[in-house]
């Protein structure tokens, strides 16, 4: 058998989920310009797989914007991946390190956009399961594995 045999059942179904609550990681935070030039965290969340859930694997984006008129938003993330209350954040890409595969539950909320209805993140909530990610490719709550230098044969 070659590289691809088609089969169009199995192409995905990418269809807006029901509204409601999800379990997620942050799986990725990017720091970008916006187009007027202030500083946007794109934030990436996967629904985790190890929660018996519609969406497992599925991914949400979130772009939070630096200005203070948003900081709400940004209060309301921490709050969610349970940062410590009155933490001192020196900037955007610690608050990025701060979250990043953390555990949060998200509700989505339904945008049309070109004629097709898409999920959009309405609001951050504390997880009810709790966990971390581990990291790329990990949404089993596993955590991080520590290895000493000599368990490693190099």
């Amino acid at each position: 058998m070659g590289f691809l045999k088609t089969d169009y059942s199995n192409t995905g179904d990418f269809a807006a989920l029901p509204i409601g609550d999800y379990e997620v990681f942050v799986t990725e935070v990017k720091i970008k310009p916006t187009s007027t030039g202030k500083q946007m965290l794109n934030v990436k969340l996967t629904i985790r797989d190890d929660v018996e859930q519609a969406g497992q694997k599925r991914n949400f984006f979130d772009n939070l914007v630096v200005q203070d008129n948003m900081m709400w938003k940004f209060n309301q993330v921490a709050k969610a991946v349970e940062l410590e209350e009155g933490q001192d954040i020196a900037s955007p890409e610690d608050f990025a390190a701060a979250i990043l595969y953390k555990a949060c539950r998200i509700r989505n909320k339904h945008e049309q956009y070109n004629g097709e209805t898409q999920d959009r993140v309405a609001t951050y909530k504390v997880s009810n399961v709790g966990g971390e990610s581990g990291g790329a490719g990990d949404l089993s709550g596993g955590g991080t594995i520590d290895i000493s230098d000599d368990d490693l044969p190099f």
